[in-house]
């Protein structure tokens, strides 16, 4: 059980939690939206686009859309991600940096040495995210044309792997912050 002794509400808590949920909720809000753009051509949406890599592959995709009547959902949905790209890159690396807190109070300095780097690598996934969606935006406007699918794809592929070595230290570097705190509890 949460304790107010142990989790005092802070004013940067409070903003922690109100990006993380914000973030959460649009997040939500895109997966719902996404869900009619899972086409043949896009069998998992958006993330089909992002990968295409080819003017073809991305032209297929584009192409269904605009048969299933979608395009406009499409464009609405890259509109939301430029909302929801700083809320993540920012609860993200907010998130890193209180578990290196909670890990450096629980005496692992080691791996909480890591959450500053991880911090700027959620804002350099943000970063990629962004530039990926623009490319994306530029193949709805246009038509999907080099450089714009490669560049979507090598700016989705590092937003994916920076945002999941950042996912990856909050899992470990919590669940162990959790034990070194259970442990030194008193019973």
């Amino acid at each position: 059980m949460l304790q107010a002794d142990r989790f005092p509400p802070t004013p940067r808590g409070r903003a922690l939690a109100g990006t993380v949920l914000a973030a959460l909720a649009l997040l939500a809000i895109l997966a719902v939206l996404d869900r009619p753009l899972q086409t043949e051509a896009a069998s998992r949406g958006t993330i089909s686009f992002e990968l295409a890599g080819s003017e073809q592959r991305a032209g297929e995709i584009v192409d269904s859309w605009v048969a299933d009547g979608e395009i406009a959902r499409a464009a609405f949905g890259l509109g939301l991600d430029y909302l929801f790209v700083p809320l993540f890159a920012l609860g993200l690396a907010g998130l890193c940096l209180a578990v290196g807190r909670r890990l450096s109070a629980a005496g692992s300095t080691r791996l909480a040495a890591a959450a500053v780097p991880l911090a700027l690598c959620a804002l350099a996934g943000g970063v990629s995210d962004w530039c990926e969606t623009t490319a994306l935006a530029i193949q709805l406007i246009d038509q999907p044309e080099s450089p714009w699918p490669q560049i979507a794809r090598a700016c989705a592929i590092a937003k994916f792997a920076l945002n999941g070595v950042g996912l990856a230290y909050l899992l470990v570097g919590g669940g162990i912050a959790l034990v070194r705190r259970g442990r030194a509890a008193p019973a």
